[in-house]
């Protein structure tokens, strides 16, 4: 006879996916939060994110993963690649 205290194995699986699940939407929330998109976008992507937190969240990291991959091209083909509060080097000798 099986030990009622011991969880089944379906339990922890079950248990750890909520926790992964739960961990996954938080980390996408405070990514959500510390971009720089405006208000609407903000609460829209915070709104998907809770109501869809698999869904939401992997959305979430794809989209901005794609718009910092553009950010970096950007400043690399404008000839910026180095840090913004960098100075310049000055190549005079």
């Amino acid at each position: 006879m099986a030990n009622p205290l011991i969880p089944s194995a379906y339990d922890m699986v079950a248990s750890v996916a909520v926790v992964f699940v739960v961990a996954l939407a938080i980390w996408a929330l405070v990514s959500v939060i510390r971009s720089r998109l405006d208000a609407v976008a903000t609460i829209a992507w915070t709104l998907l994110v809770l109501l869809v937190p698999v869904v939401g969240s992997l959305a979430w990291f794809a989209v901005s993963a794609g718009a910092r991959a553009a950010r970096r091209d950007e400043r690399t083909r404008s000839g910026s690649a180095s840090h913004p509060d960098e100075e310049p080097a000055d190549d005079a000798s």
